[in-house]
């Protein structure tokens, strides 16, 4: 992810990736379980551009153990995303 493409998408100066440690307290979902939608804190979410040339993408289902379809819309929706190209190029 390019985190200077997303601090844009945001209009921030920066993005910084969530701690580990604090990942589960600001979402409500252990990290690496974490879903899309429906967390306990609400926050800003970018979506990759990309992503919407899928109709479903697959993402944590609240337990590291679980996954989660959902479609984009509804991730976008739902989040109030905004939709910008955030993906790094190589």
């Amino acid at each position: 992810m390019d985190l200077k493409a997303a601090a844009r998408a945001l209009g921030v100066k920066n993005v910084r990736l969530m701690p580990f440690e604090e990942a589960g307290a600001i979402s409500g979902y252990p990290p690496g379980g974490t879903p899309s939608i429906g967390h306990a804190t609400p926050m800003r979410v970018v979506v990759d551009e990309e992503l919407t040339e899928h109709e479903t993408l697959y993402c944590g289902g609240g337990a590291r153990d679980m996954l989660l379809e959902v479609r984009v819309q509804d991730v976008i929706h739902l989040n109030d995303a905004v939709v910008h190209p955030i993906s790094k190029k190589e």
